[in-house]
């Protein structure tokens, strides 16, 4: 009888270590996609960040960086669909996302980029025609 109740309390604890484990590596993960996140952010004009908008010429020197921006963004959408990320997780990314396609230059930008590639990026135009309301996990 005793030595059932420790073999029960020792497979709790490794079924409790593992979750603990488990949920660390998707936090480091999560974490990881936020580095990459400020590794595509600090190429983008801090002025576009803040609301205004780019001139013409400036916008052409830019696009590289809003190109990879979406790119990012389309990539984090997959993530949540293919349950990659916490649901808590995902209410986050999905607001700065929205926040971001906002701003004027960001704006313009998506634009720009839908015209042009139009079949590309269809998780996030699904994103946006959902009014960026919608849990891709669930698509």
């Amino acid at each position: 009888m005793i030595a059932s109740t420790f073999t029960a309390i020792g497979v709790m604890f490794a079924v409790l270590q593992y979750y603990r484990n488990g949920q660390q590596a998707v936090t480091q993960f999560e974490d990881d996609i936020e580095k990459e996140y400020r590794s595509i952010a600090k190429d983008i004009p801090v002025n576009t960040l803040l609301g205004e908008d780019v001139s013409e010429k400036d916008k052409l020197v830019f696009m590289n960086a809003f190109y990879n921006y979406i790119d990012f963004t389309n990539g984090q959408i997959q993530l949540c669909k293919n349950k990659r990320i916490r649901p808590e997780t995902w209410i986050s990314w999905s607001e700065g996302i929205e926040e971001n396609l906002k701003l004027k230059a960001f704006n313009s930008a998506w634009k720009e980029i839908k015209e042009k590639l139009p079949s590309s990026f269809n998780e996030l135009k699904k994103l946006e025609q959902d009014g960026f309301k919608s849990n891709p996990a669930k698509w």
